[in-house]
């Protein structure tokens, strides 16, 4: 009811279509309100701690300045945060009970700093998805994940790790996700153009469809950012992924989308995340 009253207040038109389609069984339209897409880029830039450290110092800037609802917006950031880091505190303490080094390293660099390796930042992935859905909404991507990790892939490269070993590692990561039986797949990106119709995909994408290929499964769903610069090696990867029956594929054309975004007045450079 409250839905309703919303759309055919803020929406008479759209929501009049909306009951036609629906009514004459032409067509019926979900108005969603329970995905989000996180920053991906700040959240692993600055980790927990991090976005803690700067929700305060925010709230002390708003404060001084007499902004109520700021603060109070603030004030909801840093509890959950602060929920967060004693979350992490007990799973880490939980983990010394089990031979789990690796794990539990992990989780303790993470309850005080941003990831710092390939294996955190897919462990702190996988966290924050966990913590943002114990509410209504649904962390509908995972981001850009060839370019979130990009960094973190090379310092494992020169560190020494093979690339039977970084592969090892996506592979349990991309397991997670079909043994957990995320509900209707969750997506991933790659590939994709910036504002300028550079591509950016990089080492790392083709890296990431060589182990999804291998593995042959459905979760996660890869999205793929096609455009007309798009690297051809790596686009043909895709399709000939796709013809020997991996369904578990969406591409999505760049050039029509940024278009699409045009005509909506939202720039390039705005849009480029998208």
């Amino acid at each position: 009811a409250f839905l309703e009253k919303t759309l055919s207040e803020k929406f008479p038109e759209e929501y009049a279509r909306m009951r036609e389609g629906d009514e004459s069984g032409l067509s019926t339209v979900l108005t969603d309100y329970w995905h989000t897409v996180p920053d991906w880029d700040n959240l692993i830039k600055f980790g927990f701690s991090g976005i803690l450290k700067n929700a305060i110092a925010k709230r002390h800037e708003f404060g001084s300045q007499g902004d109520a609802r700021a603060v109070e917006f603030l004030d909801s950031v840093i509890i959950r945060y602060e929920a967060i880091i004693k979350l992490l505190k007990r799973i880490y303490n939980y983990s010394l009970k089990f031979d789990v080094p690796e794990f539990s390293s992990a989780v303790l660099n993470l309850i005080s700093s941003p990831p710092a390796t390939l294996y955190e930042a897919m462990l702190f992935s996988v966290l924050f998805l966990y913590v943002l859905e114990i509410g209504c909404e649904r962390g509908r991507s995972l981001g850009s994940i060839d370019k979130l990790y990009y960094s973190f892939y090379k310092k494992e490269l020169e560190k020494g790790k093979t690339r039977e070993e970084i592969k090892e590692l996506f592979r349990y990561f991309f397991i997670h996700f079909t043994a957990t039986k995320r509900f209707a797949q969750q997506p991933i990106l790659l590939c994709g153009s910036d504002a300028f119709g550079n591509d950016k995909t990089n080492e790392l994408s083709a890296f990431i469809l060589e182990v999804y290929d291998e593995l042959n499964i459905l979760d996660p769903k890869i999205h793929i950012r096609y455009h007309k610069n798009i690297d051809k090696a790596v686009f043909t990867k895709v399709l000939l992924m796709i013809r020997k029956g991996h369904s578990s594929i969406c591409i999505v054309n760049d050039d029509v989308v940024y278009k699409g975004y045009e005509k909506l007045g939202i720039s390039a450079s705005d849009a480029e995340k998208y």
